[in-house]
Protein backbone atom coordinates (compact mmCIF):
# COMPACT_ATOMS: atom_id res chain seq x y z
CA UNK A 1 0.00 0.00 0.00
CA UNK A 2 1.65 3.01 -1.30
CA UNK A 3 1.06 6.14 1.42
CA UNK A 4 1.75 9.43 0.27
CA UNK A 5 0.22 12.68 -0.73
CA UNK A 6 -1.91 15.63 0.32
CA UNK A 7 -4.77 15.51 3.53
CA UNK A 8 -6.87 17.85 2.40
CA UNK A 9 -10.00 15.68 1.88
CA UNK A 10 -9.43 14.11 5.07
CA UNK A 11 -12.56 13.89 7.59
CA UNK A 12 -11.75 15.01 10.72
CA UNK A 13 -11.55 11.90 12.76
CA UNK A 14 -8.82 11.12 10.03
CA UNK A 15 -6.72 14.59 10.62
CA UNK A 16 -6.82 13.76 14.46
CA UNK A 17 -6.09 10.61 13.90
CA UNK A 18 -2.63 11.72 12.12
CA UNK A 19 -1.83 14.56 14.56
CA UNK A 20 -2.17 12.03 17.51
CA UNK A 21 -0.11 9.93 15.62
CA UNK A 22 2.63 12.74 14.98
CA UNK A 23 2.59 14.32 17.99
CA UNK A 24 3.11 10.89 19.95
CA UNK A 25 5.66 9.51 18.14
CA UNK A 26 4.23 7.35 15.51
CA UNK A 27 5.37 7.63 11.56
CA UNK A 28 5.70 11.21 9.76
CA UNK A 29 1.96 13.15 8.55
CA UNK A 30 3.26 12.11 5.02
CA UNK A 31 3.85 8.11 5.60
CA UNK A 32 -0.11 7.78 6.52
CA UNK A 33 -1.68 8.89 3.89
CA UNK A 34 -2.87 7.68 0.36
CA UNK A 35 -3.25 10.48 -1.73
CA UNK A 36 -5.06 8.40 -4.43
CA UNK A 37 -7.96 6.96 -1.61
CA UNK A 38 -7.29 9.55 0.87
CA UNK A 39 -7.56 6.70 3.49
CA UNK A 40 -5.03 6.40 6.21
CA UNK A 41 -2.93 4.20 7.78
CA UNK A 42 -5.18 4.13 10.50
CA UNK A 43 -8.11 2.84 8.07
CA UNK A 44 -6.25 0.32 6.98
CA UNK A 45 -5.24 -0.61 9.92
CA UNK A 46 -8.90 -0.41 11.46
CA UNK A 47 -10.19 -2.23 8.04
CA UNK A 48 -7.65 -5.08 9.32
CA UNK A 49 -9.46 -5.14 12.87
CA UNK A 50 -12.86 -5.37 11.58
CA UNK A 51 -11.77 -8.30 9.32
CA UNK A 52 -10.69 -10.02 12.80
CA UNK A 53 -7.06 -9.05 12.86
CA UNK A 54 -5.96 -8.85 16.15
CA UNK A 55 -3.81 -5.48 17.25
CA UNK A 56 -0.80 -7.10 18.59
CA UNK A 57 -0.57 -8.60 14.52
CA UNK A 58 -1.62 -5.03 12.99
CA UNK A 59 1.54 -3.48 15.30
CA UNK A 60 3.49 -6.11 13.78
CA UNK A 61 2.25 -5.30 10.24
CA UNK A 62 2.61 -1.46 10.68
CA UNK A 63 6.27 -1.93 12.02
CA UNK A 64 6.99 -4.52 8.94
CA UNK A 65 5.35 -2.52 6.09
CA UNK A 66 6.37 1.14 6.99
CA UNK A 67 10.16 0.40 8.49
CA UNK A 68 9.48 1.67 11.56
CA UNK A 69 10.22 0.55 14.96
CA UNK A 70 7.59 -1.43 17.14
CA UNK A 71 7.20 1.64 19.50
CA UNK A 72 6.03 3.81 16.24
CA UNK A 73 3.82 0.76 15.46
CA UNK A 74 2.05 0.56 18.46
CA UNK A 75 1.70 4.56 18.06
CA UNK A 76 -0.55 3.97 15.00
CA UNK A 77 -2.16 1.38 16.34
CA UNK A 78 -3.36 2.80 19.29
CA UNK A 79 -4.29 6.12 17.92
CA UNK A 80 -6.17 3.89 15.14
CA UNK A 81 -8.67 2.23 17.41
CA UNK A 82 -9.01 5.32 19.55
CA UNK A 83 -9.82 8.22 16.76
CA UNK A 84 -11.09 5.93 14.09
CA UNK A 85 -12.37 2.74 15.19
CA UNK A 86 -13.35 2.77 19.13
CA UNK A 87 -15.61 -0.33 18.84
CA UNK A 88 -12.06 -2.09 18.72
CA UNK A 89 -10.58 -0.44 22.70
CA UNK A 90 -10.87 -4.19 23.59
CA UNK A 91 -7.97 -5.05 21.78
CA UNK A 92 -6.01 -2.64 23.66
CA UNK A 93 -3.62 -4.60 26.00
CA UNK A 94 -3.36 -2.57 29.18
CA UNK A 95 0.18 -2.60 28.97
CA UNK A 96 0.61 -0.86 25.95
CA UNK A 97 -1.54 1.83 26.67
CA UNK A 98 0.09 2.99 29.99
CA UNK A 99 3.46 2.47 27.96
CA UNK A 100 2.32 4.57 25.00
CA UNK A 101 0.92 7.50 28.10
CA UNK A 102 4.12 7.12 29.78
CA UNK A 103 6.50 7.61 27.17
CA UNK A 104 5.29 10.73 26.01
CA UNK A 105 4.29 11.65 29.45
CA UNK A 106 0.97 13.37 28.13
CA UNK A 107 -2.67 10.98 28.64
CA UNK A 108 -4.35 10.84 25.71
Amino acid sequence: MALAGPAHALSDHQRQFVADVVQHGGVNADGMINGETQKTLGDAVCGDLHKGNAAANEVIGVSNDMHETMSQAEVVVYWAITDLCPDQVGQLSGRTTKEIIHRDGAYP
